[in-house]
């Protein structure tokens, strides 16, 4: 049985179809409703965790599975490097089941995401340069 990602009393968004197969959705799309209140840790239903949520607003209690849910961003507190390298030691044995995540594959997959980032940074600052031209020839 897998453990539960979620904490009682960590504030989460809910959408009824989940993050379609991504482990970190994108809070920021409207199919993210309100924050939600972790309630109670629930046993693992058919294939994934589940937990109690309540909306302090419509004073509403739901069931739901982990898969509905994602972190409020809002609420989201900076974490210390090391406190970084154990989520994601956690998170990698969960997935992978590589027993003994090292600092170094840790340091290897954030140069690998840095990199990745910074392709997509770069991609978008290039379409918005040549956006910016467009304007300004079609304004001549």
């Amino acid at each position: 049985m897998r453990e539960h990602r979620y904490a009682v009393g960590q504030l989460v968004k809910y959408s009824e179809s989940g993050g379609r197969g991504r482990y970190w959705p994108d809070a920021s799309d409207p199919a993210w409703a309100g924050s939600y209140e972790i309630t109670n840790l629930l046993p693992a239903g058919s294939y994934e965790p589940s937990y109690e949520i309540h909306d302090a607003e419509q004073s509403y209690y739901w069931v739901v599975g982990e898969g509905q849910l994602c972190e409020d961003p809002s609420r989201v507190i900076s974490h210390s490097t090391g406190e970084f390298f154990l989520l994601w030691a956690k998170m990698n044995v969960a997935m992978t089941r590589e027993l003994q995540p090292t600092w170094t594959s840790f340091v290897s997959a954030m140069e690998a995401e840095l990199s990745r980032k910074n392709h997509e940074n770069h991609q978008l600052r290039q379409d918005l340069e040549m956006m910016r031209r467009r304007e300004i020839e079609g304004a001549l």
